[in-house]
């Protein structure tokens, strides 16, 4: 098959003719028609360039039209009178200059205020327009094709003119195009009707001048008649193509606000990156306590985006409008800026007129409208954005006041426009960011979190008081369901049962145990009993650590003393402590320190029951309460064993140690507890332990006055609000882990010499739980820990004989300086050990110390003895730490044969 076979089946067929000026009429008249009904129902779209372009697509709706006519006419012979469409084809003509100084008119009316009549088009068209209206009135008019072919044939004007006509109508378009374009660099346009004209320029006028001269160089080319099917093939191909070219122009325009149809630049489509960074910017500014947290997320949000530079968002906020902890006293060049930018706006005419009516001001679309339709308000939008030097002004106006505004910088996005759905979304932002700036101005967020943070610890500290309460509550309550008071007689140097009850209070026969702590205290008594003939009563505690009241009478004859045994009472345990009791509000602890596990395992582990000890017993019981934070001021020996203790009767799970060292900047050990930025700290790629660690562990921050004026404020802001930020980071994490502390500086001193930061120390201050140094303390409350201590060795040790030190003795111990309660233990053992020859004690205490026996539960059974034979709980605890009998059996001082028996009884393999 021929080409020219090919181009007569297919483009040049006079059907594929018709239906390409069909679709090109059809496409023209809608857009038209959708024009006219934009115009009808928007008051604001400009009028003069709508009735231009309608003008120039109603022209070219009747040239296609005109088409049509004479493929119907010569192809399908419909009836129609020459004559006629002779008159209705010159009159195509004349619109077609029409069209062209239309179009003109537009191109020009686009770069001119108020689309300005530009004289030069008029002269320019003007001949054309005369001449074609004289041959539609006075031209010749010839009845059929043959009369009209043969008069073309001739020399005459119109037909010498008729090749011509398009190059001109070009002419007329670009010269006045030309003139414009040249004039525009030197006057502010908008950048939106630059935009514009290219788009008109580039996708619709050169596109069309080019297909027009192409189609006129074909016809001279051919220098001849055409043939029928070639000229439809042209005309057909190029009608297609100049109607695309229209229409895709036409949409490009209109994205633009042409005609001002649109209040914003269209939308290029829907944007899913802002719905996924909108959902994560929300919990930053949820978290946000001041200025330089808002204005970092806002700069990282407007920039992620909306695809903007690098640093040409800013946030300027009214200062009054913040709280005095957002207000730094050493400002940054940013929020000097800032502040500068702000004190502009609020100076600024157009703020007085209101600028709570308009929600946003973006440069592009306030210019657009002030080229066509000059207003004072629109002129001092523009003089404000200059003055900011601004491309988008975004008010935050929170109660009818603006106390922010957001800010881009010109040129932050040089090549795109800000759509209707980009403008949407920055008024979406700056409503919250108002509902924020609002709350940080009655400083509600710092306090709603402090509050927060306060009442997660005060009710956990009320849960633990009321589960020590109950715990008290039941032991009482199951003592009186089974009330036993027992009865012994002493008489003739004899202790005689006379009740059951007694054999089950006390579990010991004292006329062969004279060395047993409930032996020695029953004598006691006794002997007070005898030597002033009155009653009396004494407290004691057994090697299982529950107490006993034992009150003495003598008979009525006189000879024997009666001894009456029952668990005390919850008053009887008050009035012990009440008298050495500073506070006396503090009754219900001490209670808890008798009548609780946790105060059980206190009392086992920290000797003395002078007011000192409990004092300190009572602050340490307390401190155990709830997630706060301590502040340990305790002799280093004694640290490591307070920790286990608090360890174990607080909600702790987990207890992880660590030590800061002197630094010159950021050091390990405080990467390793808050983390650090990873950029910046590329080397540490370990997470902080506040995020690792579970919730209720304690974390022991030793020499906590080494940290960092950087990490002193980290920790400052984890214990007010739960939260903690990495090093170098505004990143927030939540953390649920108890913080311990000890330092041996004193904090005051630093804090004078603004070395240590005077809020953390405060913080600090209102936990403390403080125990002077053994040779600091009161010369009676070294003798009374001296003496428990005795004790506790009696009840744990059972020695052979009754002993105990005399004041030379003490005095020996308190002459070698001890500093803490371990080295006071560690050398009454050693003085016991030489004055009773039994050497085995040396030898637990080392088994105790090979064993690592800071575990409270450990100490507590070492204290019970072989009656921690009787707790399967705590046979179970011993065999998981220590794993083999020998070592249980010499710890309890029990054959191995008998803890034998008590493992397999209770399944422990």
């Amino acid at each position: 098959m021929s080409i020219s076979s090919f181009i007569h089946m297919t483009i040049g067929s006079d059907l594929v003719h018709l239906g390409a000026h069909i679709f090109a009429a059809l496409v023209k008249g809608l857009l038209a028609i959708g024009l006219l009904y934009i115009g009808l129902s928007k008051r604001k779209t400009f009028k003069t360039p709508l009735i231009l372009l309608v003008i120039v697509l109603t022209c070219m709706f009747y040239e296609d039209v005109i088409w049509i006519l004479r493929i119907l006419r010569t192809v399908w012979h419909i009836a129609l009178d020459y004559k006629i469409y002779l008159v209705l084809m010159r009159l195509a003509w004349v619109m077609t200059t029409i069209r062209f100084q239309a179009l003109a008119h537009l191109v020009t009316g686009l770069t001119s205020r108020g689309f300005k009549a530009n004289r030069l088009v008029y002269i320019l068209g003007a001949p054309l327009t005369i001449i074609y209206a004289y041959f539609l009135f006075f031209g010749p008019m010839h009845s059929t094709l043959s009369q009209r072919g043969a008069y073309m044939q001739t020399r005459n004007l119109e037909s010498f003119l008729m090749p011509w006509i398009t190059l001109y109508s070009i002419i007329c378009i670009l010269i006045p195009l030309f003139l414009s374009i040249r004039r525009m660099p030197r006057h502010n346009f908008p950048r939106l009707v630059k935009k514009q004209l290219f788009s008109l320029v580039g996708f619709y006028i050169i596109p069309y001048a080019v297909l027009e001269c192409v189609q006129n160089a074909i016809h001279f080319m051919l220098m001849g008649p055409i043939p029928n099917y070639i000229d439809n093939g042209i005309s057909g191909l190029f009608a297609i193509i100049s109607t695309l070219a229209l229409y895709i122009c036409t949409k490009r325009i209109f994205h633009l606000r042409f005609l001002n149809v649109k209040k914003n630049v269209s939308p290029s489509g829907y944007r899913l990156e802002f719905v996924r960074q909108f959902r994560h910017v929300l919990d930053r500014l949820g978290q946000a306590l001041h200025y330089l947290e808002l204005n970092l997320v806002t700069r990282t949000f407007f920039s992620e985006s909306f695809r903007l530079q690098e640093r040409t968002t800013s946030l300027c906020v009214d200062p009054h409008a913040l709280p005095e902890s957002s207000n730094l006293t050493e400002q940054s060049y940013d929020q000097l800026l800032a502040n500068r930018k702000m004190q502009t706006f609020y100076e600024s005419e157009h703020r007085k007129l209101g600028l709570s009516k308009a929600s946003i001001l973006i440069r592009d679309e306030i210019e657009f409208d002030h080229f066509y339709n000059p207003i004072k308000s629109s002129q001092e939008s523009i003089n404000l954005l200059d003055e900011l030097h601004a491309d988008v002004l975004i008010p935050i106006i929170h109660k009818q006041r603006t106390i922010g505004i957001i800010v881009i910088d010109h040129n932050a996005r040089p090549n795109k426009f800000f759509d209707g759905h980009e403008r949407d979304e920055m008024i979406l932002f700056a409503g919250y960011m108002a509902k924020i700036i609002g709350a940080l101005e009655k400083n509600n967020i710092v306090e709603l979190m402090r509050k927060e943070k306060d009442a997660r610890d005060q009710l956990a500290i009320r849960c633990q008081e009321i589960e020590h309460y109950r715990e008290s509550l039941l032991s009482f309550i199951g003592e009186r369901d089974q009330r036993r008071i027992g009865i012994i007689i002493y008489r003739y140097k004899k202790f005689t049962f006379e009740n059951k009850e007694a054999r089950e209070l006390i579990d010991i026969d004292p006329n062969l145990h004279k060395n047993d702590i409930i032996a020695i205290a029953l004598n006691a008594v006794t002997q007070q009993v005898e030597q002033y003939q009155a009653p009396v009563q004494k407290l004691i505690s057994q090697s299982n650590s529950e107490k006993l009241h034992i009150k003495g009478i003598c008979s009525m004859d006189k000879k024997s003393v009666i001894l009456i045994i029952h668990r005390p009472e919850a008053i009887e345990l008050v009035q012990k402590n009440m008298s050495r009791l500073r506070n006396p509000a503090d009754w219900n602890h001490a209670l808890y320190l008798e009548t609780t596990h946790a105060g059980r395992m206190i009392n086992a582990t920290i000797p003395g029951s002078c007011q000192v000890m409990l004092t300190f017993k009572i602050d340490l019981f307390k401190a155990s309460f709830g997630s706060g934070v301590i502040l340990l001021d305790v002799p280093s020996q004694d640290t490591q064993t307070v920790l286990n203790l608090l360890q174990q009767i607080s909600v702790g799970q987990e207890l992880h140690n660590i030590t800061i060292t002197p630094p010159d900047s950021e050091t390990d050990q405080a990467l390793a507890i808050f983390g650090g930025h990873p950029l910046i700290y590329a080397h540490n790629n370990k997470d902080p332990l506040l995020s690792t660690l579970r919730a209720g562990s304690i974390l022991f921050i030793d020499q906590v006055h080494n940290l960092t004026a950087s990490a002193q404020q980290h920790l400052l802001e984890f214990l007010e609000y739960g939260y903690f930020c990495p090093l170098r980071s505004d990143r927030k994490i939540m953390s649920d882990v108890k913080i311990i502390c000890s330092t041996h500086a004193d904090l005051k001193e630093l804090v004078k010499q603004k070395k240590f930061n005077a809020r953390l120390h405060q913080r600090l201050d209102e936990s403390v739980v403080r125990l002077q140094s053994f040779p600091k303390l009161p010369i009676e409350a070294q003798h009374n820990i001296m003496n428990h201590i005795v004790e506790q060795l009696l009840t744990e040790t059972a020695p052979n004989r009754l002993f105990s030190l005399d004041d030379v003795e003490m005095q020996k111990i308190l002459d070698r300086h001890p500093t803490s309660l371990k080295e006071v233990q560690s050398l009454i053992l050693k003085t016991i050990a030489l004055k009773t020859d039994n050497p085995d004690l040396l030898d637990q205490q080392r088994i105790n110390e090979q064993l690592g026996l800071n575990n409270p539960d450990i100490l507590l059974a070492a204290r019970l003895g072989k009656h921690a034979l009787k707790d399967p709980k705590l046979m179970n605890t011993l065999w998981s730490t220590l794993r083999s009998q020998t070592k249980i059996a010499k710890l309890l001082g029990v054959n191995r044969s008998s803890v034998n028996r008590r493992c397999k009884e209770y399944s422990l393999q």
